[in-house]
């Protein structure tokens, strides 16, 4: 709900948490390269910072900083639909 998205907003989301989720899917997928490995550390101190993300802020910079396409650029399909189902953990609506 909103309340939850502006606490969000306002106090982040938990560093470790975040951390988390995403060191399982590099766990899970060692040969990521350098650059998709900042990508992921972009993007999770993006969510610890402000507790979500919207798909659209993935297409503008930071993110396209490393591809122009961003997370399409970066990972073959189906490592970003992992990646989009990590991201939706996040959204304020999840519980």
């Amino acid at each position: 709900d909103s309340l939850d998205q502006a606490i969000r907003e306002i106090i982040g989301m938990d560093a470790d948490a975040v951390h988390e989720r995403f060191t399982k899917f590099v766990q899970a997928h060692p040969n990521l390269a350098s650059h998709q490995i900042k990508f992921l550390d972009l993007l999770q101190n993006h969510i610890a910072k402000f507790g979500s993300i919207k798909t659209d802020d993935l297409y503008e910079p930071p993110f396209t900083t490393l591809h122009s396409d961003s997370l399409d650029g970066l990972f073959e399909q189906s490592l970003a639909d992992e990646l989009f189902e990590i991201i939706g953990s996040f959204q304020a609506n999840s519980d």
